[in-house]
């Protein structure tokens, strides 16, 4: 992810393959801070992503975990 070259599909692949919050915070602690940005700011700058799509996708997974 970051700029043009964000795969929005491979993200959202990412996101569907999550089955509960612990899968989520294990990406989360991965991502880490990259450029003094976690990974909800980090897709937040995203023109090309809906976070929205991504909480909603967690949400009716029954994960409680918000971006």
């Amino acid at each position: 992810m970051k700029g043009l070259g964000t795969d929005t599909s491979a993200v959202y692949a990412v996101f569907n393959a999550m089955n509960n919050k612990a899968d989520v915070l294990k990406l989360v602690s991965a991502f880490g801070i990259r450029d003094n940005e976690d990974l909800g700011q980090f897709m937040g700058g995203e023109t090309l992503l809906s976070v929205s799509k991504i909480n909603t996708t967690l949400a009716t997974k029954g994960i409680d975990y918000q971006f």
